[in-house]
Formats: C-alpha cells, structure tokens, sequence
C-alpha cells in the first residue's frame, strides 16, 4: 500500500483465506497493489475517511499450459521451437522455447480459453486451444509438419517462358491452397504447403491440369507446356 506521495504506507500478507486487513491507516487516498507468484498484479485507489473501507481484488493468471511439439506423430520431439500462448483477442501472453526433447510450458496465464502455436523454421505452424484454469495445468500436444514447396515454369505456343500466367492450388478437397504469377522468366514458386494431394492449374490459352502428390519438405516441379495444353511430368 502506497500513499499519494508514492511512498510505502504498509504491508500485509494475505491469510490462507485470502482476507486481508491493513490496521492503523490515516485518512487519506492509497494506492492497494496485490502480487503473488503466478499472478499477474492487479491494483486499486482507495480513500480512508476515517470509518475504513473493504476492496477485493480477483488476482488472474496462475494458469499453466505444457505440451510436446512433435515433427511428426508419435515421433521425437523438435527441440529449440518458439512457442505462444495468445488470448481471443490475439494478445500474447507468454513465449517460450521448447526443451531439447520437445516439451515445453507456459506459467503465469490467466484462466479462459488460451490458443497456444508452435513455429519452427521450414515447418507450417500448430495451433491447440485449451482452456486454463488455476488448479490442473493444460495440455497442448503440438504437430509441426515440414513444409512442401511447389514450383516450375510455363512455357507458351512459342515455346518461350510465359510471364503473368496465374497458378492456382487447390487441395484434394478442392479447397484454395495458395496462388502465384509467374514472373518475367515464367517461373513460379508456391512455399509452405503441408504434405498431401494437390491439384495445379495454369490458367492462360488453354487451362493446365496436374495433380501432384507432395511429401513433408518435398519440392516438387511441375512445368507446364501451353502449347499442347498438359504439363510436363511433375518431378521432386
């Protein structure tokens, strides 16, 4: 406890019920700072008149979240991984790196739905959410899988490199994966895609379709031949 000057007026600990009383205070207007390990402080003005005064004060964020990050399921974990916890609002609460055998753990986050992410270089991020409370910590098991790369080069009628053509792929499920253009050469690079089936589409003159079987940290080639309307053989 503060006084308006900024100096310590007193101190007290809280009992094993969590009450608290300061005796022996002048009227004045104070400043209540509450700290404990785990929490984050939490603080409040209060003015003494003579007659006393009651403040509570609801402490947040002895939540505690460990996990592994794996490479691959069941398999060791990646050490040296950056890992955050955000709230819903995306405002990071903690950071950490993984241990040298995956595991990690975040301390001091307050109760509530909690998204952890897991990021390593060449890998696609992971993300769990998991509710924090105070008591149990939370469990965030997390799987960062190499990223594939996709990239090659459209050629036209002329047999020349053909700029601006637009590249599309989509997943097995038909969803959009990513979009490229190729440039002045007629290449095109598409980075950061997970493992999986993927159709490629090159949309100039006649469309080019391919489907293309990526692995974990794969590049695969696909050049794509306007002129007879195929794609040349796909290669890694």
């Amino acid at each position: 406890m503060t006084g308006a000057d900024g100096r310590q007026a007193a101190r007290t600990r809280a009992g094993a019920d969590g009450g608290y009383a300061v005796p022996g205070l002048r009227p004045g207007t104070y400043t209540l700072i509450v700290t404990a390990p785990g929490f984050q402080p939490e603080a409040a003005a209060v003015t003494l008149n003579g007659s006393g005064a009651v403040r509570d004060f609801v402490v947040s964020g002895g939540g505690t979240v460990t996990g592994i990050v794996r490479r691959s399921p069941g398999g060791s974990g990646a050490g040296d991984t950056a890992v955050v916890a955000t709230d819903g609002d995306g405002q990071v609460l903690a950071r950490t790196r993984t241990r040298a055998d995956g595991t990690f753990q975040l301390a001091g986050l307050p109760a509530g739905e909690i998204t952890v992410t897991a990021h390593l270089d060449g890998h696609r991020p992971a993300a769990a959410t998991v509710a924090v409370s105070g008591t149990e910590p939370a469990v965030a098991d997390l799987l960062v899988q190499a990223a594939g790369t996709l990239r090659g080069t459209v050629t036209g009628p002329d047999e020349r490199p053909v700029p601006g053509a637009r590249v599309t792929v989509s997943t097995a499920a038909g969803e959009l994966a990513a979009t490229a253009v190729t440039d002045e050469h007629g290449d095109y690079l598409v980075a950061g895609l997970a493992p999986g089936d993927y159709t490629v589409v090159t949309s100039l003159f006649e469309p080019v379709v391919r489907q293309v079987d990526l692995g974990g940290g794969e590049t695969a080639t696909v050049d794509a031949d306007l002129r007879a309307g195929r794609p040349e053989q796909a290669r890694s």
